[in-house]
């Protein structure tokens, strides 16, 4: 069986990182790696969606990194460590971030991440990738596990979304003028013999999820 052994890596580029690429260089040849995929902004490095100019210094560093691996004969891909943003945990929206937030079954309203019909959220990853991809060129860019709709903040339960652009679409999917959130947790959610409304919820779902999955290509 074939396989390509693919290591995921965080380098900053304000802590010490000429020597961490080198680290990581010979521990790549040490361990046969393929590829390695840099996460930019992970975890507490983050600071909420990032702009182009806060890419910037990241950018410069993916292209030393890139230019070291190739090197040893070794391959990068780039994860920009956000899409909708997994959990606010105090970080907010930043100046020019017109997005349209989340809102979970319990009616809440998620603090930073985005609900993925927004247009404005769209075409703001859309010219984010497409920026690393030009700049770095990597063998692949890779999309984070908050590319979904549930599991981001604790008040919204377990998530949605129901946000108005949500709530428009499926009206218009199911004939009606407008539907509330109660209205359609109450259909897809009754006991018993599924309702109508729990299919059309749910081929909402997919077509937010693949859309702008569609439109990043």
């Amino acid at each position: 069986m074939s396989y390509r052994h693919i290591l995921r890596y965080l380098i900053c580029p304000t802590h010490h990182p000429e020597d961490r690429v080198e680290e990581l260089a010979k521990f790549c040849q040490a361990a046969r790696v393929d590829e390695v995929m840099i996460l930019f902004f992970a975890e507490e490095l983050t600071n909420g969606h990032p702009t182009i100019e806060e890419m910037k210094p990241w950018v410069e560093l993916m292209k030393k990194i890139k230019s070291r691996l190739a090197q040893v004969g070794v391959d990068l891909s780039v994860n920009p460590w956000t899409t909708t943003f997994h959990v606010a945990r105090g970080r907010r929206l930043k100046p020019g971030q017109d997005f349209t937030l989340m809102v979970g079954e319990t009616g809440a309203v998620a603090r930073i991440s985005a609900c993925p019909l927004c247009e404005n959220w769209r075409k703001y990853l859309c010219e984010l990738f497409a920026h690393v991809a030009a700049e770095v060129k990597p063998v692949a860019i890779w999309v984070e596990d908050d590319w979904r709709l549930h599991n981001h903040e604790p008040e919204m339960k377990f998530g949605g979304c129901f946000c108005d652009l949500h709530l428009k679409r499926f009206a218009g999917m199911v004939k009606r003028q407008s539907v509330t959130r109660q209205e359609v947790l109450d259909a897809i959610l009754a006991p018993g013999r599924p309702h109508p409304w729990r299919a059309q919820w749910l081929e909402l779902w997919r077509q937010t999820m693949i859309e702008p999955a569609l439109e990043l290509r």
